[in-house]
Order: C-alpha cells, then sequence, then structure tokens
C-alpha cells in the first residue's frame, strides 16, 4: 500500500484527507475511485506459527509502525528487556522520539517457554479435581510477580494452555497506563 502524501489528519496519509482510517476500510467506493492509495476493504491476512524459538510478540497501532520498522522494533526491546526496562514503554517513547503523530498503543508479550516441547506440551499435568463450581480456567499466585494460569479438562486433569498461550511479562502502554503479569504456566 502506497502513502499518497501527508495531510492534515494522520501522517503519513493513508486515508482520503478528512476521512476516518476505520471507516475507510469498511468501504467507500467514490473515495477509493478518486484515492486508489488509500486503505483498502480487503484486509492483510496472514498466519504464523508461535513456537520455542520465539522470544516475544509485539502487538502495537500503527503509531508505532509508522515510524518504526519491524527491524527496529525488535531491536528494542531486546535491548529493553536485557536492561530490565519495560519494553512496550521503550517503544513508545522510541516512537515519541521520531515525532509519531498518532496514537502509540504497544504490547510485548514474552514467551517463557521452559523446558515446553510439543511432546511434554501435549500431556496433562496431574492436579486434584476440582468441584463442579471451579471447573474452567483458574487463576493461582505464586508471589505477585507470577501468576499460573490453568484449565481443568472434563476428566479433572489440569492441562497446560494452549500452544501459543504461554505469555511472560505482557505490558501494554496507552497514555500512561500500564499493566502486567507474571508467568503463565
Amino acid at each position: 500500500m502506497a502513502a499518497f502524501g501527508p495531510n492534515k489528519d494522520h501522517l503519513p496519509a493513508r486515508v482520503y484527507p478528512g476521512g476516518l482510517s476505520v471507516s475507510r476500510t469498511i468501504g467507500d467506493v467514490v473515495v477509493k475511485k478518486k484515492a486508489p492509495g488509500c486503505v483498502g476493504e480487503e484486509p492483510d491476512l496472514f498466519t504464523t506459527i508461535i513456537d520455542p524459538c520465539c522470544e516475544f510478540l509485539i502487538m502495537a497501532c500503527d503509531g508505532i509502525w509508522d515510524v518504526l520498522t519491524s527491524e527496529d522494533a525488535v531491536r528494542e526491546v531486546a535491548l529493553a528487556s536485557a536492561s530490565g526496562r519495560d519494553a512496550s514503554k521503550a517503544l513508545e517513547e522510541m516512537a515519541r522520539l521520531r515525532h509519531s503523530q498518532d496514537n502509540v498503543t504497544v504490547m510485548v508479550i514474552f514467551f517463557d517457554w521452559g523446558d515446553v516441547t510439543s511432546d511434554t506440551q501435549a500431556q496433562a499435568v496431574a492436579g486434584p479435581p476440582p468441584d463442579a463450581q471451579s471447573r474452567g480456567v483458574t487463576f493461582q499466585s505464586e508471589s505477585p510477580s507470577k501468576v499460573s494460569l490453568s484449565r481443568w479438562s472434563d476428566t479433572g486433569q489440569r492441562t497446560p494452555p494452549e500452544p501459543g498461550r504461554m505469555p511472560r511479562r505482557p505490558s501494554w502502554t496507552s497514555k500512561g497506563r500500564k499493566s502486567s503479569a507474571g508467568t503463565a504456566v
């Protein structure tokens, strides 16, 4: 998708001047005929496998991606994480330093794979069967910095979360709000 030049509403301009990007993606034939560089109604979809080689996932709005490349973002998250800084806050600050004119909402999800392999992940972890009211997802806290997430099956077995749902230290910032959680097991 090519930008067709800046406008007063959004830099870089990917929408019809004076228009809202979300509403333009739904479909406005008149605008699309006048400005073919605008955001289209056809979504870009792709699938990727998250496996033990993946260290983290960055989910961010266009205010981040307008001014940072994927490589810049990955490098900044790795540096922030290695130095103990909040990775999402580091990305937000980097986007602002590069003069992002949009909101800079970002969430970084770190994966803690531990000793997980495809064989061990598929095995149920034994645990006491819950009573009828406690079936479903349960949260257990070992310490303020760790949170354990388990799902109880109908057979009374505790099972690990679904593949790709094992985040560690996720955090997000949006206008100063921040949230973080511990290890999901």
